[in-house]
């Protein structure tokens, strides 16, 4: 009998103990669970815009979102179409960006300059000027076309410069329709 009687305070035992390291394991994990900090995937300041944006309400996604995802934040515009595009969407090339579509395009195609000028502080127009014909090619007629900035540095004794030349490429095959378009 008394044999019967500790075995069944054995097993009790036991139990219990099983019972409270269980208690004592769910705890700890509730705690933790419950101070754990959640690493948020977007920047700050991105967070913030999509903050701002889901209080406004609009119809339409907002110019900063992405083109493709309405509901991320643009990080950048396509060197050739200037759409704006999330991280996902937007690929980098050499020292630009390109959405998918435009990416293999500048890949698969030999490019050209076909016409550089010189910006200075003393004519900046000039620089914007070939930046806007190059957009209209894009609007107007489909060309595609990039812009580059190229500098150049002049060391002189008397005076330091920095010039500047903007470039514009497009595909070779296209050369000869936009040298007709060129307006300067």
């Amino acid at each position: 009998m008394e044999k019967n009687l500790l075995l069944i305070i054995i097993i009790l035992l036991t139990f219990l103990i099983i019972l409270l390291v269980g208690a004592v394991i769910w705890a700890i994990f509730f705690l933790m669970k419950r101070n754990q900090v959640v690493q948020d995937p977007y920047h700050p300041e991105i967070r913030k815009r999509l903050t701002e944006n889901s209080t406004q309400k609009s119809s339409s996604p907002p110019a900063a979102y992405c083109s493709q995802h309405p509901e991320l934040p643009a990080e950048g515009s396509c060197g050739i179409c200037h759409d704006l595009f999330c991280q996902s969407c937007l690929k980098p090339y050499k020292t630009h960006n390109f959405c998918k579509e435009h990416l293999s395009e500048v890949m698969n195609f030999e490019w050209v300059d076909v016409k550089t000028v010189k910006s200075s502080p003393d004519n900046p127009e000039i620089g914007v000027h070939l930046i806007d014909f190059k957009e209209d090619l894009w609007k107007t007629h489909q060309i595609p076309s990039y812009v580059e900035t190229h500098y150049k540095l002049k060391l002189e004794a008397e005076k330091d410069e920095v010039e500047s030349f903007v470039v514009l490429f497009v595909k070779v095959t296209d050369k000869n329709k936009v040298l007709d378009f060129i307006p300067f």
